[in-house]
């Protein structure tokens, strides 16, 4: 994915560069240039996407570890609450004394799981968003390539008048 994203920013680098080219390098200039506008609009998109992938993915990355950080202290928590046994008796405010050690720890494992449970939510958002600025790019990419063929193509002029 890393690499694809790369690829896809770099190539629509390099068709803007090319399409410049292309169009200094004709008859008429300013009317390639304004023959090949939507292609340049489309090939920013891809790189603006691309861009997009970059940020999304680390903090995709950074939610999930930090779900795996909070998972790993919950089950901790979780283990040592297993060890204190409970304390019961039948005044309860005798046994909130001897309990609260036991308490707290409860508390943290609950803290642990929701925060687990929101950068996990996180992390499933931010993958979206990748996966969403990837379509993007790539889509971007296609359409800024097909467009001077589209002009080749389908318009009487061209490309070069």
């Amino acid at each position: 994915m890393s690499q694809f994203h790369a690829w896809l920013g770099i190539a629509s680098a390099g068709g803007i560069v090319s399409l410049s080219s292309f169009a200094g390098g004709s008859p008429d200039p300013d009317y390639t240039f304004a023959q090949l506008v939507p292609s340049y609009i489309c090939f920013l998109f891809g790189i603006i996407a691309a861009a997009a992938v970059v940020y999304s993915l680390s903090l995709s990355r950074s939610k999930f570890a930090e779900h795996i950080a909070c998972s790993s202290n919950r089950e901790i928590a979780n283990e040592a609450i297993q060890s204190i046994p409970v304390i019961m008796s039948y005044p309860r405010s005798m046994t909130e004394g001897a309990n609260g050690s036991r308490d707290e720890l409860i508390s943290k494992s609950q803290r642990f799981h929701d925060l687990a449970e929101r950068s996990w939510s996180a992390h499933r958002r931010w993958s979206i968003v990748s996966s969403m600025s990837v379509a993007i790019s790539a889509l971007a990419f296609v359409l800024g390539f097909l467009w001077p063929i589209y002009v080749v193509v389908f318009t009487e002029k061209g490309l070069i008048p």
